[in-house]
């Protein structure tokens, strides 16, 4: 017997967290697989500064939701959002319109920074717009 007020049974694609979130990091010479948005860009950030690579960082798999991170940037931390399968650039904006520039300040998987106040009222306006919450 079917109880009508269960739910459906349907694959549903994962939920990204920043930490969880697959990546493919790409240079001239190779590829290589990173778990985590804060990992990743870090790991860029460290092939350009300390070896002299150039190399680019994308999210990868199939998301029901927008994969993001976190950013401390000057008194808050602000939400930035980054296409699946799409190489992100090296200056990214954040929800509430900011720029920065990923190789100079990292980006975190919690919305927490010792160094700030706390999260920016945009962001969490735009985060729950986005999210629906």
């Amino acid at each position: 017997m079917i109880d009508d007020e269960s739910p459906p049974l349907l694959w549903t694609r994962p939920r990204p967290r920043p930490w969880t979130v697959p990546c493919l990091i790409t240079t001239s010479s190779f590829t290589i697989f990173a778990e985590g948005i804060p990992g990743a860009a870090a790991s860029v950030s460290v092939l350009d500064r300390d070896y002299g690579l150039s190399a680019h960082w994308k999210p990868i798999g199939v998301f029901a939701e927008t994969p993001y991170a976190f950013v401390a940037l000057g008194l808050f931390v602000h939400v930035a959002w980054f296409a699946s399968r799409k190489y992100v650039a090296t200056h990214t904006p954040t929800a509430c319109g900011l720029w920065f520039d990923q190789r100079a300040r990292p980006l975190l998987s919690q919305p927490k920074s010792h160094d700030t106040n706390g999260p920016c009222a945009d962001c969490l306006t735009a985060w729950g717009d986005h999210y629906g919450q």
